[in-house]
């Protein structure tokens, strides 16, 4: 299980307060996307597409986009500073290897 680490006082950021409530909904959800299947921040067509609400919130990217909340990719978006506050997925990756050797170890010495 992943967990999306966001800033306490996130709802009150310039930024994200100005967003409309479908805004606001949308980028939250793609935050929670991209934590949960490690995509270090990426969102694609695709995954817009597949999202709860994603087609019905289509609308609200360009708002996103303005908002410099999402920057355009090729094939999608990133969602700006995600791996700022989120490790990445080789990050995690690196963080279940050392766990799995812990435990190893751990049980070896039983």
């Amino acid at each position: 299980m992943t967990w999306l680490k966001k800033d306490d006082r996130y709802p009150e950021h310039r930024k994200i307060r100005r967003l409309s409530d479908g805004a606001y909904r949308l980028h939250d959800t793609a935050l929670c996307w991209a934590a949960r299947d490690e995509t270090d921040g990426i969102i694609t067509v695709e995954d817009l597409d597949e999202m709860q609400h994603g087609k019905r919130l289509r609308r609200h990217v360009s708002a996103l986009v303005d908002a410099g909340l999402w920057d355009v990719v090729p094939g999608g978006w990133m969602l700006h500073d995600f791996l700022h506050y989120n490790p990445s997925h080789e990050q995690l990756e690196l963080e279940r290897a050392a766990n799995r050797e812990r435990q190893a170890r751990l049980r070896a010495k039983r």
